[in-house]
C-alpha cells in the first residue's frame, strides 16, 4: 500500500513539473489527481479484460465438440472465480469509476465557477479554467468508456455462470446414469446370486433336517418322530409370520407417509397457484 501510494505521488510531481506555467497553477491539481485515478482504473479495468478473456478461453473448452463432460473437472473452480471476478473486481471497478465521474463532475462545476470569477478577479485564471474544463471533459468520457467496457464485462461473465451451471448438471446427469448402470450391473450379480441361493436352498433344507436329531429312524413304527419336532415347526411357523406381518406392517405405514407427503405437496402447489 505504501509502494502505490508513493508511485501516486511521484506521478503527481512528474506531471506537474512536466507542465506548463498555465497547467500547473493550484486550480490544475486536483484535475491531475483525478487524471491519476483515472489511469489506475484503466489499469484495473484492463486487468478485469484479462481475466474475462481467460474465462472465455475455458469456456470455449466445454463448447468443442469433441470435449468429454465427464473430463472436465474445473466446473468449480470456475464458478469460483466468476463469482469473485464479478464481485471483487468489476463490482469494484464500477463503484470507483462512477466515484471518479461525480468527482471530475464536482471540479468541473468548480472550474466554471472559477472562470466566472477571473473574468472579474485575475484574467490569468481564466486560461487554466478553459484548459481545466476541457480535460476534465477529457476525463469524463474516457470515464463513460471504462464504465461502459466494466458493464459489458460484468454482462458477459454473468451469462457465462448459466452456462456453467449447465454443464455442471450435465456432468451430474451423466455421473448418475454412470451409477445407475453400476447399480444394474450390481443388482444382476445379486439376482444371479439369489438364483443359486434359490437352487442350493431345498438341498440345504434336507440337509439340516436330516441332521437334527428329531427322526429315531431305528425306532419301531410310529415311534420315529421325537416330540422335538413339533415344537421346531410350531416356533418356526411361528416366528416366520411374526416377521412376514412385521415387515408387510412397515412396508404399509411407509406407503402411507408417502401418499401423505405426496397429497401434501400437491396441496401446496395447487395453492401457491
Amino acid at each position: 500500500m505504501k509502494r502505490a501510494d508513493s508511485m501516486c505521488f511521484n506521478d503527481l510531481f512528474n506531471c506537474i513539473e512536466a507542465a506548463d506555467t498555465a497547467i500547473c497553477s493550484p486550480i490544475m491539481v486536483p484535475l491531475i489527481v483525478l487524471e491519476l485515478v483515472g489511469r489506475f482504473a484503466r489499469d484495473i479495468v484492463a486487468d478485469s479484460d484479462s481475466k474475462v478473456r481467460e474465462l472465455n478461453i475455458t469456456t470455449e473448452e466445454m463448447l468443442k465438440p469433441d470435449s468429454n463432460i465427464r473430463n472436465l473437472d474445473f466446473f468449480r473452480p470456475l464458478t469460483r472465480n466468476i463469482h469473485v471476478l464479478v464481485k471483487d473486481i468489476l463490482g469494484k471497478s464500477s463503484r470507483r469509476i462512477h466515484a471518479l465521474l461525480e468527482m471530475v463532475q464536482v471540479c468541473a462545476d468548480f472550474a466554471k465557477d472559477a472562470e466566472e470569477l477571473a473574468k472579474i478577479a485575475k484574467p490569468g485564471i481564466s486560461q487554466s479554467a478553459k484548459e481545466f474544463i476541457e480535460r476534465a471533459g477529457n476525463l469524463r468520457r474516457d470515464c463513460l468508456l471504462l464504465l461502459h467496457q466494466v458493464t459489458f464485462n460484468k454482462t458477459t461473465v454473468e451469462l457465462m455462470n448459466p452456462m456453467v451451471y449447465n454443464f455442471s448438471a450435465q456432468k451430474d446427469i451423466l455421473v448418475s446414469q454412470l451409477i445407475a448402470e453400476t447399480t444394474m450391473r450390481d443388482g444382476a450379480v445379486m439376482k444371479s446370486i439369489a438364483l443359486l441361493t434359490m437352487c442350493f436352498l431345498p438341498g440345504t433344507f434336507l440337509a439340516s433336517l436330516f441332521a437334527m436329531p428329531v427322526i429315531q429312524w431305528d425306532a419301531p413304527a410310529g415311534q420315529k418322530l421325537t416330540v422335538g419336532f413339533t415344537y421346531f415347526w410350531v416356533a418356526t411357523l411361528s416366528v416366520t409370520v411374526i416377521i412376514v406381518l412385521a415387515w408387510w406392517l412397515w412396508m404399509f405405514k411407509q406407503e402411507s407417509r408417502s401418499r401423505s407427503r405426496t397429497h401434501t405437496t400437491e396441496h401446496n402447489s395447487k395453492g401457491s397457484c
